[in-house]
């Protein structure tokens, strides 16, 4: 399945893409001031969470996506207020937690079931609330209690972490203070690397 930043999403069977070419194959046809945010292997009974900049996100089924061919642009993934953009997307499991962090150095856990499934192409939920301090939402991703999660900051500073060091709080709150930055620095990069 395949998001974009204006809150689009496709979904194609893995087998449209078994040949390939030197010059590539055309994965999504993307709309003028549109760019791929995310790309994962799906199971149509997974679901999916998509985050914006500007703090909301939606939660729906992977089976309210239908399969469209290669070149097929997609369908609304999240009704976007305007100025908003998509910046993140992640498969929910089960009792994890969805982990936001925001340009500024904080972050939170919040339990994956304060998200209920809606339909796709809704306006969403409070993901993030955002101030001066906090920043926009730079990204987020669903984790386990013994994930290690990995920030990195734009001009190249690092830190690694527990998962389960990180505070949980309730969808609407700003989350605490995970990496301290410099004035002109901005967190640009989240990993997590999965227990095994």
């Amino acid at each position: 399945i395949f998001a974009t930043k204006n809150g689009t999403v496709k979904k194609t069977l893995l087998s449209e893409y078994a040949s390939s070419r030197k010059t590539g194959l055309i994965a999504i046809t993307l709309k003028e001031n549109d760019e791929l945010i995310g790309v994962r292997l799906v199971d149509r009974k997974e679901q999916l969470i998509l985050g914006t900049h500007l703090g909301m996100s939606i939660r729906f089924s992977v089976d309210d996506v239908s399969s469209m061919g290669r070149t097929a642009q997609g369908v609304k993934g999240i009704n976007l207020r305007s100025g908003d953009k998509v910046v993140s997307m992640d498969i929910i499991r089960e009792d994890q937690d969805v982990l936001v962090v925001t340009e500024k150095g904080f972050g939170k856990r919040t339990d994956e079931k304060e998200f209920r499934c809606q339909a796709r192409g809704g306006k969403g939920v409070i993901i993030q609330k955002i101030t001066d301090k906090t920043g926009s939402v730079a990204g987020l991703r669903v984790v386990g209690e013994h994930d290690e999660i990995m920030l990195c900051t734009a001009t190249g500073i690092m830190i690694r972490m527990l998962a389960s060091e990180i505070s949980k709080m309730s969808r609407n709150t700003r989350g605490v203070t995970l990496i301290k930055l410099e004035k002109d620095d901005h967190l640009a990069s989240m990993a997590v690397v999965t227990e095994d």
